[in-house]
């Protein structure tokens, strides 16, 4: 059954110091889904077989008269699902929202804390629920003040495509599915993929399942086990023939090796499908279908208008834009949120736009960046450069004031390539044109005035060298940028840059 889920969590519980973004964010939920709160003690059973050894392991535990296993709910997702399932809805789309407290063993900070989310049942339309996901944990986290949060997006139906066309024996496919997501248990069954476990079966038991039930439940009576106190002579019958089964069930070296390459590829979700696709093309597997409907959902146009332009933008609002390099073409696209408020400096409004990427033509690598402004000329030629919107695209050109690179209406295109030499570490080249549709030049008397039409653009070549820390990135980079003082830069760092908001933000 399909289903979307986003969380955002707090460190402390009850969200005491933030009552005013508590009460806004529930209003959010609640304008997108039908808000819940299932039981706080919930059967114990539903989480060891379902949610992972993670979470069984630091489940609060409790015993009930009758000698029932509860814990304390240490997730919304799970009640859900169970409580959407024995209902009469099954089949139906069903949105539910949650906010409220969750409890769970931690290595750090409370076992009490606040846990909201969506979960989105059977939904109508995945890829319009995907977006609606997505913008509820960019706003949510907006909420508290985390500006830039880091999502991480799980593509189970491109697993499970990777499942379905791989040489794997069907009695395995539930059991490695079942640990996606779940990095220590799924290193553990690969590993025993790798090395089986021997079986040694008694030759002398029946083969017939009702005989083997009769023989078990025999022994358990004569051993004074009582068939309430712990596993039943049918489950252990079951718990015995899994294991014959899966013994004689190998799993070719080659399987195991592409299961390993398929999880171990990380990074943005765009370098992720990249890699993925080369790694179907050299084990010859078609993931062609999966992997257009996640670039797809990936892609998304950023894009400014005027400030004066704000009450034309609405979400739904259709858009037509076409690429430099691809200039027979022209896009469409829905407008799926608005900055609600302008920049300042340059008088413009962000918006966003899901894109129509028939053919997956527009590839996650290319970009393509376009502003329009009706910002007017100021008294000189400094204040006016200073105002007009800044192409950006490195790190390093955010610290750097170049004239050639600001004007009030351009179009910029670019494209990232990202080799992968290690697990850890990454060689990037990226190339970016800024073509501006006039130039702002200066005149004798330092006023501002326009150049010609489309008359000259200017170039950014990067490339770097970046390894993965724990404590951050170490990275170095060679920068050049044309028509600059100093067309050459080279910097060596460790961590990230980190950019404060500008005064008049």
């Amino acid at each position: 059954m399909p289903c979307l889920n986003q969380t955002a969590q707090t460190g402390n519980s009850p969200m005491s110091d933030f009552s005013d973004q508590r009460a806004e964010l529930a209003n959010r939920i609640g304008t997108l889904a039908e808000l819940v709160s299932p039981d706080i003690l919930q059967p114990a059973d539903l989480f060891f077989d379902l949610a992972g050894e993670d979470i069984g392991r630091r489940l609060m535990l409790t015993n009930g008269p009758d000698g029932t296993t509860y814990c304390l709910r240490p997730d919304f997702t799970l009640p859900i699902a169970a409580q959407y399932l024995a209902g009469d809805a099954v089949g139906l789309s069903k949105n539910y929202g949650y906010l409220g407290p969750v409890f769970r063993q931690r290595d750090y900070g409370p076992f009490e804390f606040d846990q909201a989310g969506l979960e989105f049942l059977a939904p109508k339309d995945s890829d319009k629920t995907f977006s609606e996901v997505m913008h509820f944990a960019i706003e949510a986290s907006a909420l508290y003040g985390e500006t830039a949060p880091r999502l991480h997006l799980g593509a189970v139906d491109l697993f499970e495509t990777l499942l379905a066309k791989i040489d794997l024996p069907d009695v395995w496919r539930p059991r490695v599915r079942d640990r996606f997501g779940h990095d220590a248990a799924m290193g553990r069954l690969l590993d025993r993929l790798a090395v089986p476990e021997q079986f040694d079966g008694a030759n002398d038991l029946p083969s017939d399942d009702a005989e083997l039930t009769k023989k078990v439940a025999a022994e358990m009576d004569a051993a004074g086990l009582s068939p309430y106190s712990g596993r039943q002579a049918e489950e252990i019958v079951a718990r015995y023939r899994e294991k014959q089964m899966l013994a004689q069930a190998a799993v070719s070296p080659k399987t195991v090796r592409i299961l390993r390459e398929f999880l171990s590829i990380a990074g943005p979700a765009s370098e992720q499908a990249f890699r993925v696709a080369g790694l179907a093309k050299k084990v010859g597997i078609d993931l062609d279908e999966p992997l257009e409907k996640l670039m797809t959902r990936l892609t998304e146009l950023k894009a400014t208008a005027p400030a004066q332009a704000q009450s034309m933008l609405h979400v739904g609002q259709q858009v037509v834009f076409s690429v430099q390099g691809l200039a027979d073409q022209t896009f469409n696209g829905q407008i799926n949120r608005v900055n609600p408020v302008a920049d300042m400096m340059s008088r413009t409004l962000t918006f966003y736009a899901r894109v129509d990427n028939p053919n997956n033509v527009l590839r996650a690598g290319l970009f393509a960046e376009g502003v329009y402004n009706n910002q007017s000329f100021f008294h000189n030629y400094t204040a006016t450069v200073l105002t007009a919107p800044a192409f950006e695209p490195l790190s390093e050109s955010k610290t750097l004031f170049q004239e050639n690179f600001r004007a009030h209406n351009y179009l910029a295109v670019g494209l990232k390539n990202i080799f992968q030499i290690t697990k850890n570490m990454q060689f990037r080249v990226e190339g970016y044109l800024f073509q501006p549709h006039q130039n702002i030049l200066q005149n004798a008397n330092k006023e501002a005035y326009y150049g010609k039409v489309w008359d000259e653009g200017h170039i950014i070549y990067s490339s770097s060298l970046v390894y993965k820390t724990p404590l951050g990135p170490i990275a170095l980079n060679a920068n050049y940028y044309e028509q600059f003082e100093d067309h050459w830069s080279f910097m060596f760092h460790f961590g990230y840059i980190l950019f404060k908001k500008k005064s008049l933000e």
